[in-house]
């Protein structure tokens, strides 16, 4: 069962609105933690780290909590969200925001996803951990009473129907402190706004600014379509629990008109992506590579997802057999730790990222990666493997142009889809994704900023 499905049969099933603590509602804050829990089978806890991984974590770009900050920005050190440009890890979401604005009067707060790179290789200059935040919060919640949670039973249930265990009490207790905490620092900085990525990660940050009336504004980091449940909801939930404004990639999510959308058309900013306009005007293949792909008829870049890693390679695997003409490259987003003998004709890419594959290959294959939405902004089609559902669940009703995204079910099909793929014309390919993909990045950008008043 996907977050999707289990999010409506929860709050269609039970009375979530009426369990509270400290008589706030808690299901807004608990529910991501929930449907984490039942997609990955696993216990929903607050993030551990050892104590010797904490203290590094601490002195990451410590020298810059001091001094002014107009602009907070909150993200994390993902390879999804740092992608190397020019040398340099590049925060493709946030750093051109900072860029933008004056970078000295902006702060960059970073997760640690699972570390940070050294500030001399990352484009961010004025950088610092949330592990303060987070060592400060756990020391803090340690010594404060638990707390008393209404109509718990409710919740009990539900772990009891899904087999799950969520620390309900632990989690609700680091969300009051860490909220008491942003408090702390929004007064001391008083931004002018505060930039968000995955803003769900921690309810406590955005419920903060909305108490202090700060505006708050979430970027894009992937798919949101119709079916992820942080921004889906049966229920009314209260604004007050995620940002004010979301800047999209394209306009299908300021074109949703139904209720359960959090976000209104008016909340709703398209300014497309910088790392596409990037590579559509700037990158310059490299000769060796081409070279290499040359020697086939066909080529693939293949983007992994950690929740099908095994079952997408085993699916690649058989299509390559099939058909040795056909050369694979494997994108992981994460080291592979195991991986059986492959064929020749499937190679593990570490030097290029998907996006600067995808001036060099036929087409991207993928089970249900957010590049999907990004590949044909770059002149490249899709085909989606429908491992599991996802592939369908996802994208089957927003990417319905078969010129652009195919679905298949068996190695196969891939193999068919794949050689029958012809000429094309890439400009025409961009320009039927638009809606997912808005162009002219950079000038969006400065727009929404002027708006803002943030930019001159």
């Amino acid at each position: 069962m996907d977050e999707g499905e289990s999010a409506r049969e929860i709050e269609k099933d039970f009375d979530v609105t009426s369990v509270t603590a400290h008589g706030e509602k808690v299901w807004p804050i608990l529910r991501w933690p929930y449907f984490y829990a039942i997609r990955h089978m696993t216990n929903a806890k607050p993030n551990r780290k050892s104590k010797f991984e904490l203290l590094v974590d601490l002195f990451y770009g410590l020298p810059s909590w001091l001094g002014a900050a107009d602009v907070l920005c909150f993200s994390d050190s993902e390879g999804s969200t740092r992608r190397l440009i020019q040398s340099e890890y590049y925060n493709r979401y946030i750093d051109p925001i900072i860029d933008f604005l004056l970078p000295e009067k902006c702060l960059l707060i970073e997760i640690p996803a699972p570390l940070h790179r050294p500030t001399k290789l990352t484009h961010t200059k004025r950088i610092t951990s949330s592990t303060v935040i987070e060592a400060i919060a756990r020391l803090q919640a340690a010594f404060n009473n638990k707390i008393q949670i209404e109509n718990h039973e409710i919740l009990d249930e539900i772990q009891r129907k899904y087999g799950i265990t969520v620390d309900d009490e632990k989690i609700l207790r680091l969300y009051h402190v860490k909220k008491g905490i942003y408090h702390s620092l929004y007064r001391y900085y008083k931004p002018k706004a505060i930039f968000f990525t995955e803003y769900y990660r921690d309810i406590s940050r955005v419920k903060a600014a909305k108490e202090l009336n700060i505006p708050t504004i979430e970027v894009q980091h992937g798919i949101i379509g119709t079916e992820h449940p942080a921004y889906r909801s049966l229920l009314k939930i209260d604004g007050d629990y995620y940002p004010d404004q979301l800047l999209t990639w394209g306009e299908t999510e300021k074109k949703y008109d139904d209720e359960t959308f959090f976000y209104k058309p008016h909340q709703v900013y398209p300014i497309g992506s910088y790392i596409i306009e990037y590579i559509n005007n700037s990158y310059k293949p490299d000769d060796k590579l081409l070279q290499e792909i040359s020697r086939y008829k066909k080529s693939a870049a293949v983007t992994l997802q950690k929740t099908v890693t095994e079952e997408t390679i085993e699916f690649i695997q058989n299509a390559a057999k099939m058909n040795p003409s056909i050369l694979y490259l494997l994108v992981p987003r994460q080291p592979l730790t195991t991986v059986t003998p492959l064929p020749e004709n499937i190679r593990i890419i570490q030097n290029y990222n998907f996006y600067k594959l995808m001036k060099y290959v036929d087409v991207h294959v993928t089970a249900y990666s957010s590049c999907t939405l990004e590949a044909p902004s770059m002149g490249v089609r899709n085909i989606l493997i429908n491992i599991g559902g996802y592939a369908k669940t996802f994208y089957g009703p927003i990417m319905k142009d078969k010129t652009v995204t195919r679905y298949v079910e068996t190695p196969s099909e891939l193999v068919k889809e794949i050689n029958q793929l012809g000429p094309i014309d890439k400009a025409s390919i961009i320009k039927a994704n638009s809606d997912l993909i808005t162009p002219d990045y950079s000038s969006n950008l400065k727009k929404y900023l002027r708006g803002l008043k943030l930019l001159n």
